[in-house]
């Protein structure tokens, strides 16, 4: 192994990577499977009988390891401390847009983005509720995952994974045929 400034050992992207569990692959290769690579989540169940949030595991763990990206929606939110001792601020100059301080002010207890009315326009909504998220003054009772996209890596990964399966099965086959072969010499 290559020994770099410093002593440190480089390694390669393929010896630091661990293999796909069979799930994992069963949901990339449906993913690769789909029109332009991308699809609703609901179409990626790796078998019928994979439970919805399995299947959004698996999803969030491949996003971690870079090998899909995917779009979330907030379903419910309430307002998190920092968010109402943002609002028990009496300054006229608050870290927010008016927009997003209608929205915090409208949140009483737990909220979907549909009870905001016409305070927020419905168009801006899950922006604006995501905007507020990052900044940890709401907080996200209830999420879901909407929209799935295999990215460069995923596929590049998927590949290798698809190769190397093949390759182990065949091999296996062919030890196999070998072994039934000596078997008949004998």
């Amino acid at each position: 192994m290559p020994v770099l400034a410093g002593g440190f050992v480089a390694l390669s992207v393929e010896q630091k990577l661990e293999p796909l569990k069979a799930i994992e692959y069963k949901f990339l290769l449906k993913l690769a499977n789909c029109e332009g690579h991308q699809a609703h989540i609901s179409a990626l169940s790796p078998n019928l009988k994979t439970p919805v949030a399995k299947r959004d595991r698996i999803c969030q763990s491949l996003a971690e390891k870079g090998l899909v990206t995917y779009r979330s929606e907030i379903f419910r939110f309430t307002l998190s401390p920092p968010g109402r001792v943002l609002l028990s601020m009496q300054t006229t100059s608050l870290p927010v847009t008016p927009d997003e301080l209608k929205l915090l002010r409208s949140c009483k207890g737990s909220m979907t983005p549909a009870k905001l009315g016409s305070c927020v326009p419905e168009n801006t909504r899950q922006h604006l509720v995501k905007a507020l998220v990052n900044r940890k003054l709401l907080k996200v009772i209830k999420m879901a995952i909407t929209e799935v996209s295999l990215t460069s890596e995923g596929a590049r990964r998927l590949h290798n994974e698809h190769s190397q399966r093949t390759f182990s099965a065949s091999m296996t086959l062919n030890d196999l045929d070998a072994v039934g072969e000596k078997d008949r010499h004998l």
